[in-house]
Parts: structure tokens; C-alpha cells; sequence
């Protein structure tokens, strides 16, 4: 019986026969009924004894032996369970920690196969700011994404049509010539996908670095207000030298 729960064949022998005998029981009685060899039995009492199970008593300068109710040794049981579960699922998070390194991808045909995975893959939020010729690859199954319930927010390089709930986009001016096609995808708050164009190569890092993926998606949030900013206020910064001439210096 006991056997299924860890206890070995003695073990469950011992206990069973004490469970029917109702009663305190010496080790030699023990091993006569139980069929535990008596060389054996008083090993096996000690650690039925250490498991809780079995309980012992003087009486009349003999050690005599009683079994734990089988009520009390499945409540027992059922404890220990718990406690191993628990144990088990601290266990599993001490060991697999985030993996926070940084890796590359080469190609762009990699970089866009990866990140139209991590896009799909999304259970809360998407964040994506990139060239209107990069992003028109990834609009469907954004689009698809944000019918399912997901939060997706775009900017985009270039006027585009979408039918996406949260698009910014704006037209480069004359003096932002110097700007480089990117992508820059954030999500779940979990993992990031940067990539630039060398031309003809691109170069990216790919991370869930927890701070990295702050820094990325404060990066979005930075283009976005540079637009937002541009589109409220254009008329007069486009006549503020010192900001026309910072906003040239930007590569991204």
C-alpha cells in the first residue's frame, strides 16, 4: 500500500500489519506476522519511525510499537506532497533564470524571420518603430495581432495606410538626409529585436535583458514624441535653428 508513496516493500509490510493488529505491538511479534526478517525489522521500525508513522512506548520495560491512523498518515502524506510541489517550483525558478545576454543576427533575411516570430508570438503588447518598406512586410500579421486583443502601438518612417489603432508616422525633412533605415521591435516587455542598415548589411542584437528592453522601448517612446512634437509644433521649430540643427544630427 505504502509502497506508492515512496515507503519501501518492508516498510509497507510493517505498517499494514501494525494498521490491522489495532493495537501496540513488540518487534518480535512484528516480524513473526509482518514477514519481515527479524534481522531486518528493527531497521525497518527505525525509519518508519523517523517518517512519522509508527510511534513507540515503554510499557512494562518493553518497547512496544502502534501504527499512526491511516486517516493521520494520508493527511501526513498529502502535506508532504504539497511541500514537495512547492519546493519543485522554487526549485525550477532559482534555476532558470532570464537569459539576459546578447545575441546577433547576420543576415536580413534572418533578422526578419526572427522578428516576424517574436511578433507572432506576442501575448500582450507589441511595440514596433521602423521604415514604411520594412514595416509593410510585418502589417498583416500586426494587424492580425491587434484583433486578437493585443496592444500594438507603430511609428513608421513615411506615410503609410494601415488599419492599425496606434500609427504614428512622419516624412523625413530635407535636413534629415543622414537618417538610416532600422527597426526597432519591443515585445511583451520581454525581448527586443534592434536592427540597422548597413548598406547593403545589417547589423541587429536580439535580448531580453531587462534593462536593455527599458532602454528600447524608451527608444520608441522617443520617436514617438519627436513626431508628436513635429506635428503639433512644426511651423515654429522648423524656424529654431539650434533644433533643426540637433534633429540633422540624428542617425536613427
Amino acid at each position: 500500500m505504502l509502497q506508492k508513496f515512496g515507503f519501501s516493500q518492508y516498510e509497507s509490510q510493517v505498517y499494514e500489519m501494525m494498521i490491522s493488529a489495532g493495537q501496540a505491538v513488540e518487534a518480535s511479534a512484528i516480524a513473526k506476522v509482518s514477514g519481515v526478517p527479524k534481522a531486518k525489522v528493527y531497521e525497518v521500525i527505525a525509519r518508519l519511525l523517523d517518517k512519522g508513522v509508527l510511534l513507540d512506548s515503554m510499557l512494562e520495560k518493553k518497547k512496544m510499537y502502534r501504527a499512526l491512523p491511516l486517516d493521520r498518515v494520508i493527511e501526513k502524506l498529502t502535506s508532504q506532497f504539497q511541500s514537495d510541489i512547492e519546493q519543485l517550483r522554487l526549485s525550477e525558478q532559482k534555476q532558470f533564470k532570464p537569459d539576459d545576454r546578447v545575441w546577433n543576427l547576420a543576415t536580413e533575411e534572418s533578422i526578419y524571420a526572427y522578428s516576424l516570430s517574436l511578433i507572432e508570438s506576442a501575448k500582450k503588447t507589441i511595440y514596433i518603430s521602423t521604415w514604411k518598406e520594412i514595416i509593410e512586410d510585418y502589417l498583416p500579421i500586426l494587424e492580425e495581432k491587434e484583433k486578437q486583443g493585443i496592444h500594438v502601438e507603430a511609428h513608421v518612417v513615411g506615410e503609410i495606410d494601415s488599419k492599425l489603432k496606434n500609427l504614428k508616422y512622419f516624412v523625413p525633412s530635407e535636413s534629415q538626409k543622414e537618417l538610416k533605415k532600422f527597426q526597432n521591435i519591443v515585445v511583451d516587455d520581454s525581448e527586443v529585436v534592434f536592427a540597422i542598415s548597413k548598406n547593403p548589411a545589417w547589423q541587429s542584437i536580439i535580448t531580453k535583458s531587462e534593462q536593455l528592453v527599458d532602454v528600447f522601448r524608451d527608444f520608441f517612446y522617443r520617436d514617438i514624441i519627436l513626431t508628436l512634437l513635429s506635428d503639433k509644433y512644426n511651423d515654429i521649430l522648423q524656424n529654431d535653428a539650434e533644433y533643426v540643427d540637433l534633429l540633422a544630427k540624428l542617425r536613427y
